[in-house]
């Protein structure tokens, strides 16, 4: 990527970056499974491994059950992490907030930051050198990106402020992530499942809009595989529902989560490299039911 300007800033950086996805459908198309997989080095992406998980998933959505609407435990797979991650870190804006336009705004021209916003387990955090998601070294109008703390033992820290609105409110520019990292705990995605009591597993978002800026309330579909879990075991499929939720509900109501893993978002732009957890929330709004498979 090259920045350039007609006051004369240059900047250029060299990163790479390769996904993979496939849907598995059964063959009368009733049943369906999502799987997939990113990272900074082709050698690294495990296709293999994309094309069974969706396989297995799409056969265990056969003849999924209805279970009402309602708020449930919800078990997030990386990848619907991922999308809600990014929706809550592109809404860090400083400006938003200023001007009492965000989530993140408070009266008189105040902001969250410093805040605790969210539960006390969440760090989310950005590091264009951290070695399984490198990432673009320069970001808005060609600002040297460095590490920097978005959340840190659920306080808000940063928000991003461009070159325009640090000069119109004497303060320093921030400069947007290039990558998302969220620590989580110390056991692989699939393993940390085993260990759970119940809940909903969602495999991925589809669709997801804008509700409320205020709230940062989205909606969205789940698709190609919902499960209820049960004694850390997949029990049935569950027929698709229609969510509204917001991110930084999803976050207060974390539970635990699985070691990070390399992911991308399915909905959301899958350039940004992301290294997150499987999430498990102790309620999650599943608004309406949808025939979506």
């Amino acid at each position: 990527n090259v920045y350039r300007n007609s006051k004369g800033i240059v900047a250029g950086d060299k990163h790479t970056r390769t996904t993979f996805s496939t849907t598995m459908r059964s063959a009368e198309g009733k049943s369906s499974g999502w799987n997939k997989r990113a990272s900074h080095a082709i050698s690294l992406l495990d296709a293999q491994s994309a094309i069974l998980h969706s396989s297995d998933k799409c056969v265990a959505w056969d003849s999924p059950k209805s279970m009402d609407p309602g708020v449930y435990k919800a078990i997030l797979e990386p990848s619907a992490s991922a999308d809600l991650l990014q929706h809550f870190i592109w809404s860090l804006d400083a400006r938003e907030a200023e001007e009492g336009r965000s989530a993140f705004s408070r009266p008189n021209g105040a902001t969250a930051a410093g805040e605790k916003i969210v539960n006390d387990k969440v760090h989310i955090y950005s590091d264009p050198s951290h070695p399984l998601v490198p990432s673009g070294t320069y970001g808005e109008s060609g600002l040297a990106v460095s590490s920097t703390e978005w959340v840190t033992g659920g306080k808000l820290m940063n928000l991003s402020r461009g070159r325009y609105w640090a000069q119109k409110s004497g303060k320093d520019p921030l400069p947007g992530p290039t990558n998302l990292i969220m620590d989580g705990g110390g056991m692989l995605p699939e393993d940390f499942l085993t260990t759970l009591h119940e809940g909903l597993l969602v495999t991925s978002f589809w669709y997801i809009r804008d509700l409320d800026n205020q709230t940062l309330l989205k909606t969205g579909l789940t698709r190609d595989g919902l499960y209820w879990v049960e004694d850390g075991k997949i029990q049935y499929g569950v027929s698709n529902f229609r969510w509204n939720e917001s991110p930084i509900t999803m976050l207060q109501n974390v539970i635990d989560f699985s070691k990070p893993v390399v992911t991308a978002p399915r909905d959301g732009w899958d350039g940004m490299p992301m290294y997150v957890p499987m999430i498990y929330v102790s309620g999650f709004n599943f608004a309406s039911q949808s025939d979506a498979v």
